[in-house]
């Protein structure tokens, strides 16, 4: 009964005290949280790019978060503590206790749960660094407690309410500091010291309290104990747990109102605002008090004018969600930008999947490259440019291009700066270098196919900097693309050392598991589209605008062959299947708008609108893939709206089909743009006619720096297609071979 009391008043403090929901309110974080097939993003409560992340520690490994039975603890950084009643408990598992989803309280600023097992409630909210947990006991029980401290640590007792200390996690130590509300007692720990500073590997602590009703406040440092408990003062002092929520609550509605969407349709609200909510999860803000960390190495800097950011998976990132940021927020980005500069200059190199405990040797290209450009040429230039072209041209010339690895080039990356593709081997072949992983192998015309598009903004960027010879260099490097589309069956193809394609390929399921030998988690068929920067330059390989639609056609007609599972055992994440279209996953994103590019924008209209109605939905398996961080949520946000960056780097937008009457641009600049989509229904998705900035507009894109003028882009629908419409040849959205906005043509 207790703990329906506070659901309800927690839900009636929001109805009464604001009168209607607002987009926080909307957010359900529990969207996505039973996976397709992979992972799941955790239901958590957070700050914008904030350190603390809170969300119940379910049961360990389980990838279906919203289906997990039982409650193993809650988070404080990399600790972890756990609330029990009457018994007194030193592992996780005697720990763990039985939940309710239905009782369940889950908002960006807010968590509230109950533990059946002892009749206890929880509830949290969050800050950037800290984060304010209240616990509530049942009268007449004994009141346990249990701290988890993974790796080695260090902690000490301060007084009767005060624990602070570090764990290190993979290599780096994150710094604690727990204040109680009310006094505890030590009951046990690992071993039998007597000692106020204790230390250990996995460390166990058990508290006893006598009272009922605790609050602990505990916040985080990646600098010292000390500057923990400056981010706690700085954050939770003077405030109550009440006005923590709201204060959480506002800053995510500051944050997601940059975006309004008008529609009577409360589930495509919630949808909107869940995606938006994951894709302002990272990259995170490390700075403390004008200071931060750096592991790249192992020193406290000055933040200066610029504060620092950590966290980013380049590969997910680059494509859908940095743009949506730069949209929002491109101080951010430019800090984020100035972060890298900085990272390059401490390590030595430029990292790929910088994180908090280090680079992260994940996936394949050198996609900072795009992040840089997109940037740059969108108009935002406070940070070190210089420094990243430099950090990202010794990646290219000097770092090996191979998958999952950091190590100096290898002789394939000489053959490939020679020959301008990457060498495959056939399948039976056995592996001659070294450094390929074998899990991961070559992924030879991924790394062709990706590292086109990264040299082509590497050439936009030297362009910017004046400097001519590296212009020319990464500009031909662009072309490489065209030496792995195989001209006799139109695909993108894995090629020999000796020049000969691979015998016997097959389009579907050639590469064996997850197509490593040749692409990076998909098949020939989503490859074969991945050249973002030269759609134009793609279309004439295929010989015509026709002859590319067909093929685009057959990409979402297409079914597996045999079964599904054995298709998706080999190809896991290919989820969110439109015929070999996959949803799931991030080299297949920007396909859905390549029609636009060959006369035929009706179709992408079409397609767009089936593939957000088919997957993405309000519901634990509202997602059809890993989010990466919020990248597949960030698609929809972008596509909801009635546009896309298929190629971020250059500055345009291509038009899909809006899913709103009315979505309002709060731009940075203080300047609004509208996108008005009138008549506009599940049926009618088909522009009809268009009018952008008071002009008749009949080509399906438009340039950043326009829509940065403030001013409303309307569209007319209809329930049947406008195939004339942004048909016209010189229609056509901007490529490398057609109306270029980054290079000068060698």
């Amino acid at each position: 009964m207790k703990n329906s009391v506070y659901i309800f008043l927690f839900l009636s403090l929001v109805a009464c005290n604001h009168g209607q929901k607002t987009p926080a309110d909307l957010v359900n974080p529990n969207i996505g949280t039973i996976s397709h097939l992979l992972t799941t993003p955790e239901a958590a409560i957070y700050l914008p790019h904030g350190m603390v992340h809170i969300a119940p520690i379910t049961v360990p490994g389980i990838n279906d978060r919203y289906l997990a039975q039982k409650i193993y603890g809650f988070p404080v950084g990399n600790a972890m503590f756990m609330p029990t009643a009457n018994v007194m408990a030193s592992t996780a598992d005697s720990c763990a206790s039985g939940f309710d989803r239905d009782f369940e309280v889950v908002k960006p600023y807010y968590l509230h749960e109950q533990l059946d097992d002892y009749g206890i409630t929880i509830e949290a909210a969050v800050q950037p660094w800290s984060t304010w947990y209240r616990i509530y006991w049942p009268a007449g029980q004994k009141n346990f407690l249990t701290c988890f401290f993974p790796g080695e640590t260090e902690l000490k007792i301060v007084g009767s309410n005060l624990l602070t200390g570090f764990c290190v996690d993979k290599g780096t130590r994150i710094f604690h500091q727990f204040q109680f509300s009310k006094p505890f007692k030590m009951v046990r720990y690992y071993n039998d010291s007597t000692t106020q500073k204790i230390n250990g590997s996995n460390l166990v602590c058990i508290l006893r309290f006598s009272d009922t009703d605790i609050d602990l406040q505990a916040a985080i440092s990646y600098i010292s104990k000390e500057q923990a408990g400056k981010n706690l003062n700085r954050e939770l002092s003077g405030k109550s747990f009440d006005n923590l929520v709201n204060l959480a609550r506002e800053t995510w509605n500051q944050e997601l109102q940059e975006i309004e969407i008008n529609t009577a349709n409360e589930d495509q609200k919630i949808v909107f605002y869940t995606a938006m909510y994951r894709a302002l999860n990272s990259m995170w803000n490390v700075t403390e008090d004008g200071k931060y960390f750096s592991v790249f190495d192992g020193k406290v800097h000055d933040s200066g004018n610029h504060d620092f950011y950590t966290g980013d998976g380049l590969w997910d990132s680059y494509r859908v969600k940095h743009p949506l940021q730069l949209l929002l927020n491109p101080q951010q980005q430019e800090d984020m930008l100035e972060s890298y500069a900085r990272m390059y200059k401490q390590y030595g190199t430029m990292p790929v999947f910088p994180f908090p405990q280090g680079e992260l040797t994940y996936m394949l290209g050198n996609h900072l490259a795009i992040f840089a450009a997109d940037t740059w040429n969108k108009g935002y230039h406070n940070f070190d440019l210089k420094t990243i072209f430099e950090g990202l041209k010794k990646n290219s010339l000097e770092r090996t291009m191979l998958p999952d690895v950091n190590a100096a080039k290898t002789l394939l990356d000489d053959f490939y700066q020679l020959h301008g593709y990457f060498p495959a081997l056939k399948e039976t072949d056995i592996e001659t270098e070294p450094v390929v992983s074998k899990f991961y192998r070559r992924q030879a015309v991924a790394v062709t196919l990706e590292n086109s598009t990264d040299d082509y903004c590497m050439a936009g960027i030297a362009k910017q900097l004046g400097y001519r010879n590296d212009e020319a260099l990464f500009y031909e490097r662009a072309k490489n693309y065209q030496n792995v589309f195989n001209p006799a069956t139109r695909f993108m193809s894995p090629k020999m050392a000796d020049g000969n394609w691979v015998p016997g390929f097959n389009p579907v399921t050639g590469g064996r598991q997850a197509g490593r030998d040749y692409f990076a988690e998909c098949n020939a068929w989503v490859y074969t589209f991945h050249v973002q920067h030269d759609v134009e330059g793609l279309i004439r390989l295929f010989g015509s605008r026709k002859a590319f639609v067909t093929k685009l056609d057959t990409l979402f007609m297409l079914q597996y062959p045999g079964y599904k599972f054995d298709f998706q055992k080999q190809f896991p994440d290919m989820t969110g299947l439109t015929g070999m279209h996959s949803q799931g996953n991030e080299p297949a994103f920007h396909i859905p708008y390549l029609y636009c590019y060959a006369g035929e924008p009706w179709k992408t209209q079409k397609i767009v609108r089936q593939i957000m109605d088919a997957w993405y939905f309000n519901h634990p398996m509202g997602l059809c893939g890993d989010d990466d961080d919020g990248t597949l949520s960030a698609w929809y946000v972008f596509s909801a709206m009635g546009f896309y960056p298929v190629c971020p780097g250059m500055p345009y937008y291509v038009i899909g089909s809006p899913l709103f009457p009315e979505t309002i641009l709060h731009l940075s600049n203080g300047k609004v743009f509208k996108i008005v989509a009138k008549n506009v229904s599940k049926q009618n998705k088909y522009i009809q006619s268009a009018f952008f900035m008071g002009r008749k507009w009949d080509k399906p894109w438009f340039l950043h720096s326009d829509m940065m003028k403030g001013g409303t882009m309307e569209l007319q629908m209809g329930s049947v297609p406008n195939k004339n419409w942004g048909a016209a040849p010189d229609a056509a959205p901007p490529s490398m071979s057609f109306n270029s906005l980054l290079t000068t043509k060698y």
